[in-house]
């Protein structure tokens, strides 16, 4: 796993902290990037990071590919990191030269591959997408959206409301955690409701209990009934279940 840390203290200055552009190791990463490998790219990032040199550019490299190894509920590493630099490290982070103009580039990069890769993982419906629908809780998603108003103020105060794309694009991150939320976390601590496959097999265990037990025939005909309605509740539950979810992706989205 990778070493957050790194990025979560006040960074020390081990000699010269200024990546020089011609350094043949950015060249190597740029390459990880451009052929897709992001968690190679990330690893050789954290390795000159932890030998003291503090680049932007390096910074998102190693974000990104920590983000990827760590699924969603790592944005809320990255967003503390970036706060960190902006709030605690400003002075240390390099490049010394055009340093706002890359740390601007550098973060715009970092948030659009974030956007694509939630982006695609939806829509493909893959592995990925599964695991974060397992195993991220939504007390998870909550910490990210509210620690996301401290951040968006540390880059309004730093800048000077200069960055405001930057902000678009944090606030389109967010906006997609908001309807994951709504439609794919299941409650922290609370145990999930009954499904309706589960709702049949509550019924199918009555009738197994019926038999069992020799209820005389008065009884078995009341419970006849509540099968009745149960099975009519289950199919309103499906029903307003399924609109639920609808109603709720629809009012997300009127927000975006």
């Amino acid at each position: 796993m990778m070493n957050i840390t790194l990025l979560h203290n006040n960074f020390n200055n081990i000699g010269y902290s200024d990546f020089d552009s011609t350094d043949p190791r950015l060249d190597e990463i740029a390459t990880l990037v451009q052929n897709g490998e992001f968690i190679e790219a990330a690893r050789l990032s954290e390795s000159i990071i932890s030998s003291g040199i503090y680049d932007i550019r390096l910074v998102c490299y190693f974000l990104y590919g920590y983000w990827l190894e760590n699924g969603l509920i790592g944005l809320m590493d990255v967003a503390d990191s970036l706060h960190n630099i902006i709030v605690n490290n400003w002075e240390v982070i390099g490049p010394i030269n055009k340093r706002e103009k890359v740390f601007e580039k550098s973060v715009e990069w970092l948030f659009k591959q974030i956007l694509k890769t939630i982006q695609y993982e939806e829509n493909k419906k893959t592995f990925v997408w599964e695991e974060w629908k397992k195993k991220t809780h939504s007390d998870e998603i909550n910490n990210i959206l509210e620690f996301g108003e401290i951040f968006r103020l540390s880059l309004n105060d730093r800048f000077e409301y200069k960055l405001s794309h930057l902000i678009d694009l944090w606030s389109k991150i967010e906006q997609w955690l908001s309807i994951f939320q709504q439609v794919e976390c299941k409650p922290s601590g609370e145990s999930s409701k009954l499904t309706v496959d589960e709702m049949d097999n509550e019924i199918v265990e009555l009738d197994d209990l019926k038999e069992e037990q020799l209820i005389p025939s008065s009884t078995t005909n009341a419970i006849s009934s509540n099968q009745q309605k149960l099975k009519s509740a289950e199919f309103i539950i499906q029903i307003s279940y399924h609109m639920d979810l609808l109603i709720k992706k629809l009012n997300a989205f009127e927000r975006l």
